[in-house]
C-alpha cells in the first residue's frame, strides 16, 4: 500500500481567544536575566570612592540559565490554549466540517493523497514541551569622574551569550507514520525533512521556514552605554540618574525556525533610569541597606524576516464556499502557483521582511543588602516587563493607501483591510491546494478550480495575511534572587568575588518562560 501525503494542510478554527493562537513567531524574554546577576554585590564597589585610583571598576559575570515547566509556553503553540494539536485520521476523503469547528483537532483529510485516495492519511497528536538553555559571560565597566563633577559616571555592558531553544515537539499516538514503502512520519512535515514519494503526483517541496526544530545561537547580546550622575551621595544613602544608549548587535532573525534562538534584539534603543540606597541599620562593621534601581528602555522599529500565516481560509463544502477565521498552522498549508506545477508549504513564500516595533521595556530591582566587614549578602526581587510587539507589512514596492486619514499608506489601524503587498508577493497567483490535487498538473488551469475554494476566491490576497500571529505579546517576568560576595583589598586594589542564584516565574501570560539561573563573578577597582 502506498500511504500518501501530498500536501500538508493542517487547519482548525481558533476564534475569540484573548491571546492569539496561530503563532508563527515568538520572542519571549530570555529566561536568564543576567542583568540581575551583574547588579548583585557589584553595587558596593560602584558606590565606594577610590580617590587614589584611576576610577575604573570592572566586573566579569559568568551565568547559566535553564527554563522549566515547558507546559506554560507550550500553550502558545498548541490548539485553543492547550499543549497539544491533534491530527485525526478520516478515510472519507472529504473535509470533515465537525473537525473544522473544533479547536483542538485538525482533520487529516486536509493531507493531500492523490495517488492513493483510499488510504488513511497520517494521524497523531503533536505535543509541545519548549525549553531554553542560556549561558555566557557579561562584562560590566563602571567609571567615576568625580574629578570633573562629583558623582558623574560612565558605564558600559557587553554580554556574550549562547542561547538554545527547543520546542520539544513529539508525536503521540499509534498512527504517526505513512506506509513502510515511503517511511514518512508526521513530524517530517514540520521539520523540513525532504519528502520522498513513490508517485510523482504526490511530490511536494520541503519546508524552508518556521521549522519545528531546535535552534542555537552564540554571539553578542545587547550592548549598552550609560552616562549618569549620582547627585546625592553619602555614607548612609545615595541617589542617581542615568541616560542609556542600546546598540544593535547579533544576527537578525531569519525565520528558519518557528522558535528561533536570538542573542539580542538587534534594534537601536534609548533608556533612562534611576537608582538609590538608604541605610536601615548599622552596628560596628555591620550594616543593612535597602537598594533599588529602575530602568526604562525604548527600542526603535527595525526590519526582521518573519513567517506570516493567514487570517482566513476559504473552502468549498460541496455546495458553497465557507470561510474559516484565523486557521491554525496555516503557514504549513500546501500552496500552488498559477500556471505552474508543484506544491510547496505557504511558509516558503510567506516569509518576508517586516517592520517590527518592540516598544517599551521596564526593568526594576529592589533588595536588602547586608554587609559585615568585607562580606555582602543580597536578597531581592526583580521585575521585567516588555510591551507587546507590533509587526507591520513592509512593502515590496506595491502599496496603496488604506484610508484617507492615514499618513502611512500601509497603516493597518484604519479599520480597513491591509493593502500593503509584502516582498515579492503577487495577488491572484497563489492558492491553497484542494484536498485532491495532482502536483504534476498545472495549478489553477481551469480558472481557480484547483484551489480549496474551487474558484478564484481561493487565491490568497495580501489582505489575508495575519501579522498578529508573528507578534510577541506583552510579558512580565518576576525574579527572586539571593547572592553573596566578598571583597578585600590586595596590592592597593579592591577585589570582589561573588555568586548567586535566582528563580524566574512568569505572570499569568502564557507566552513567557519560567526557570532558574546561577552565576559566579569577579570584579576589581583600579
Amino acid at each position: 500500500m502506498n500511504k500518501s501525503l501530498k500536501g500538508l494542510l493542517v487547519t482548525l478554527v481558533a476564534v475569540g481567544s484573548a491571546v492569539a493562537d496561530n503563532q508563527t513567531h515568538l520572542n519571549p524574554a530570555r529566561i536568564c536575566r543576567e542583568g540581575v546577576a551583574a547588579y548583585t554585590t557589584f553595587h558596593n564597589m560602584k558606590t565606594k570612592k577610590t580617590n587614589d585610583l584611576f576610577g575604573g571598576n570592572l566586573e566579569a559575570t559568568g551565568f547559566y540559565g535553564r527554563s522549566v515547566n515547558g507546559s506554560h509556553l507550550a500553550r502558545s503553540f498548541g490548539a485553543d490554549g492547550t499543549e497539544t494539536l491533534q491530527v485525526v485520521a478520516d478515510g472519507a476523503n472529504a473535509i470533515n466540517l465537525g473537525l473544522f469547528r473544533t479547536r483542538k483537532q485538525v482533520s487529516s483529510d486536509l493531507l493531500l493523497h492523490y495517488a492513493s485516495q483510499s488510504e488513511n492519511p497520517l494521524a497523531g497528536t503533536l505535543r509541545f514541551d519548549p525549553k531554553q538553555t542560556m549561558y555566557g559571560i557579561r562584562l560590566d565597566y563602571f567609571h567615576r569622574f568625580d574629578e570633573w563633577l562629583d558623582g558623574l559616571f560612565f558605564a558600559m555592558t557587553i554580554p556574550f551569550v549562547h542561547v538554545k531553544n527547543s520546542l520539544g515537539v513529539k508525536v503521540e499516538g499509534s498512527v504517526s507514520g505513512a506506509a513502510a514503502t515511503e517511511e514518512i512520519k508526521l513530524l517530517d512535515l514540520f521539520t523540513g525533512k525532504a519528502i520522498v514519494r513513490a508517485a510523482a503526483a504526490d511530490s511536494q517541496s520541503a519546508l524552508k521556514y518556521a521549522k519545528m526544530c531546535p535552534d542555537s545561537k552564540t554571539g553578542l547580546g545587547d550592548i549598552t552605554a550609560q552616562v549618569g550622575w549620582r547627585f546625592m551621595e553619602g555614607r548612609k544613602y545615595h541617589a542617581g540618574i542615568n541616560a542609556e544608549l542600546i546598540l544593535p548587535t547579533g544576527n537578525k532573525p531569519n525565520a528558519t525556525y518557528l522558535w528561533g534562538a536570538r542573542t539580542a534584539e538587534c534594534k537601536w534603543g534609548v533608556g533612562v533610569g534611576a537608582d538609590g540606597s538608604s541605610l536601615l541599620w548599622e552596628n560596628e562593621d555591620q550594616d543593612l541597606h535597602i537598594i533599588a534601581a529602575l530602568q526604562y528602555r525604548y527600542l526603535f522599529d527595525g526590519t526582521e524576516k518573519r513567517t506570516i500565516g493567514l487570517s482566513e481560509l476559504k473552502y468549498h463544502d460541496g455546495s458553497k464556499v465557507n470561510l474559516i477565521k484565523d486557521p491554525l498552522l496555516s503557514q504549513y498549508y500546501l500552496v500552488g502557483t498559477a500556471g505552474k506545477a508543484g506544491l510547496q508549504p505557504l511558509a516558503n513564500i510567506s516569509t518576508f521582511d517586516v517592520t517590527v516595533k518592540p516598544g517599551s521595556q521596564l526593568d526594576g530591582t529592589i533588595a536588602f543588602a547586608y554587609n559585615n566587614a568585607g562580606f555582602t549578602l543580597d536578597i531581592g526581587y526583580n521585575m521585567f516587563w516588555k510591551e507587546a510587539e507590533r509587526v507591520r507589512c513592509k512593502s515590496g514596492g506595491t502599496c496603496s493607501r488604506s484610508c484617507e486619514t492615514s499618513a502611512d499608506p500601509c497603516d493597518t489601524e484604519c479599520g480597513t483591510k491591509i493593502t500593503c503587498v509584502p516582498g515579492d508577493w503577487k495577488n491572484e497567483t497563489y492558492g491553497v491546494a484542494k484536498v485532491m490535487f495532482d502536483s504534476t498538473a498545472i495549478f489553477n488551469a481551469a480558472g481557480g478550480t484547483d484551489t480549496l475554494a474551487l474558484d478564484t476566491t481561493g487565491f490568497i490576497d495580501a489582505s489575508e495575511f495575519n501579522y498578529a500571529g508573528a507578534e510577541t505579546p506583552s510579558q512580565v517576568i518576576n525574579s527572586a534572587f539571593i547572592a553573596t560576595g566578598y571583597s578585600k583589598e590586595y596590592w592597593g586594589y579592591p577585589i570582589m568575588v561573588g555568586t548567586g542564584i535566582s528563580y524566574h516565574f512568569p505572570s499569568s501570560n502564557r507566552d513567557t518562560l519560567e526557570g532558574y539561573s546561577l552565576w559566579a563573578k569577579a570584579g576589581v577597582s583600579f
